[in-house]
């Protein structure tokens, strides 16, 4: 298998995970989606830790075939964006879309951030 980039990720809650991204794409409208891995075990396995992205049509819809995602900070924080700004993952577009009680602020990913 090949190896990609890893980080250090540190929850909301305190706990510290190596993780790496994997992106996928959104059936609805093939916008990018992002997942969270985490390392299992000696580095070996890797699972599923969280969705970092949420779809949220139809403001998501005109950024398909981009490398910008709305994320979510609602259920991984707002101390989210500095975690991907200062890993180079991702930079903060500007934009935020609101949905329900939360706006999910809108980042484009570095070309290199993910592990597939």
């Amino acid at each position: 298998m090949a190896e990609g980039k890893t980080y250090e990720y540190e929850s909301r809650y305190g706990e510290s995970y190596n993780v790496r991204l994997r992106r996928a794409q959104y059936a609805s409208n093939q916008t990018i989606a992002v997942h969270i891995e985490s390392e299992s075990g000696d580095g070996d396995l890797w699972e599923p830790y969280a969705t970092l992205t949420v779809n949220v049509p139809p403001a998501s819809d005109k950024f398909a075939g981009t490398r910008k995602a709305f994320v979510d900070t609602n259920n991984l924080g707002l101390e989210l964006l500095g975690w991907l700004e200062g890993n180079g993952i991702a930079k903060a577009t500007g934009i935020a879309v609101k949905s329900g009680y939360c706006a999910y602020p809108q980042v484009e990913f570095s070309a290199d951030a993910f592990w597939d």
